[in-house]
C-alpha cells in the first residue's frame, strides 16, 4: 500500500494541466491523456488538449516520468511548455 509522504511536492498544483502523448501509433487516440487539477481534485481524460506542459514519447517513458522513476530526459521524452510543472 502506497502512503502519502507530506514532505514531497504535490503531484500537480491546483489549476495546472499536463498533456501526455504516446508515440506508439497502435495506441491511436487512447495514447493521449490530459491530467488536470481543478476544484474537484485530480482528474484525467483521453483528450488532446493543451496543457501547461506536454510530454511526448514512448508510453513506458511517460509512465516512468509521471511516477518520478526517471527524468523526462532519462525516459527519452520531448518536453514542451512550462518545465516547472
Amino acid at each position: 500500500i502506497a502512503t502519502a509522504d507530506k514532505r514531497r511536492a504535490p503531484a500537480l498544483d491546483h489549476g495546472q494541466t499536463i498533456h501526455l502523448h504516446a508515440t506508439e501509433e497502435q495506441l491511436g487516440p487512447t495514447g493521449e491523456w490530459t491530467i488536470a487539477h481543478d476544484d474537484d481534485g485530480l482528474g484525467w481524460s483521453h483528450s488532446h488538449a493543451k496543457g501547461d506542459v506536454a510530454l511526448r514519447g514512448p508510453v513506458n517513458g511517460l509512465l516512468l516520468a509521471t511516477m518520478r522513476r526517471k527524468t523526462a530526459d532519462q525516459a527519452g521524452l520531448e518536453v514542451f511548455g512550462d518545465t516547472t510543472v
